[in-house]
């Protein structure tokens, strides 16, 4: 363990409209897969790092967007 941090889940909309995650809060190079979509039934596992990717799913909004914080020690920010 390099720090004692909890991990921060950012979800924004690009200037595309798409939606973008990554880690805030965590150590350099972190990466860790976590569980996302855009309800509870249809989760899919992403792997996630510091740096924002767009999800794939374009059934996920901002508003709509579920993450697994049930299985994680997370906090999630929506921007």
């Amino acid at each position: 363990v390099k720090t004692n941090k909890i991990p921060i889940i950012s979800v924004k909309k690009n200037e595309n409209g798409d939606i973008e995650v990554k880690w805030k809060n965590t150590v350099k190079d972190f990466e860790m897969p976590i569980f996302i979509g855009p309800d509870k039934n249809n989760l899919e596992k992403i792997n996630i790092n510091n740096t924002y990717q767009v999800l794939s799913n374009k059934n996920i909004s901002v508003q709509n967007i579920v993450i697994d914080t049930f299985n994680y020690y997370i906090d999630v920010h929506k921007d």
